[in-house]
């Protein structure tokens, strides 16, 4: 059992990271976000309950042991998913979990020079905070003095830890113990009914997000000879904290000195 993706469905999507492309495309993919900042990969659910549950990744025919999202998606030719045990007779005991196997783009003997260039950007809009109705402030507001005078909050202010109260309630035990008057405090309360956190989160918080990506690939073959460079350069800036900078470079060189004999050598 096993899904092929191709290339042309992995640039459906504009992401950064192999990850994110194969996660809308490939049946049998799930992603844990619950135990780690980065998802833990598990083809087709969890398969073990102490051992490793992620799947063998191999790229180009090598155990590939790094982070999977280093690897540019503009640099893969095709992804296949193996999902059931038969993949051990390929790759062995470390299949077990299944096999994710990327194939980069390769140059070909006897072509032209050809260039490849791709640019993506997408941006997204600022989350609507207001998009669950939720009590205003002026009706909190309200709660908070029909709470305060049925003695709610009598036993927080005189507890010695001294729990943390809103500013309201601190301006109606003022005012109730005489500290401030009865009209300061009114009008104080009054200017809280006006404020709402949402709208400061939405002005000095969030961002609209921006999502940049370009990648530009040259390749071409002799007889005897072929090559291929690519560069990449990524830039997402999420739409509450900080941004995300990627360079990759690909570098691959094949050379057939004499019939069934090919050398060659990459470089990441």
């Amino acid at each position: 059992s096993y899904d092929q993706v191709s290339s042309a469905l992995l640039n459906q999507q504009v992401s950064t990271d192999i990850i994110s492309r194969l996660e809308p495309v490939t049946s049998g993919l799930f992603f844990n976000r619950s135990t780690a900042s980065s998802p833990q990969i598990e083809i087709r659910g969890l398969s073990t309950i102490n051992g490793p549950a992620a799947p063998l990744i191999v790229v180009d025919n090598f155990p590939y042991e790094g982070d999977i999202t280093n690897i540019n998606p503009n640099d893969v030719e095709s992804v296949t998913v193996l999902k059931d045990a038969a993949a051990a007779s390929i790759w062995g005991t470390r299949a077990g979990n299944g096999v994710i196997v990327i194939t980069t783009k390769k140059a070909r003997y006897k072509t032209p020079l050809s260039v490849e260039f791709n640019a993506n950007l997408a941006i997204g809009e600022k989350p609507d905070l207001f998009y669950l109705p939720q009590m205003s402030s002026s009706d909190f507001i309200d709660v908070e003095q029909l709470l305060f005078s049925k003695g709610f909050y009598d036993s927080a202010i005189s507890d010695p830890s001294h729990p943390p109260l809103t500013p309201v309630v601190e301006l109606l035990n003022a005012a109730a113990n005489g500290t401030i008057s009865p009209q300061s405090a009114d009008a104080q309360i009054n200017s809280f009914r006006q404020l709402d956190v949402r709208n400061d989160f939405d002005k000095y918080f969030y961002q609209q997000s921006k999502n940049q990506q370009y990648a530009i690939s040259l390749k071409g073959g002799s007889d005897v000879q072929s090559w291929l460079f690519s560069g990449g350069y990524d830039n997402d800036i999420s739409d509450l904290d900080g941004g995300y900078d990627r360079v990759t470079l690909h570098f691959q060189d094949n050379f057939s000195p004499l019939k069934n004999l090919q050398l060659g050598a990459s470089l990441y």
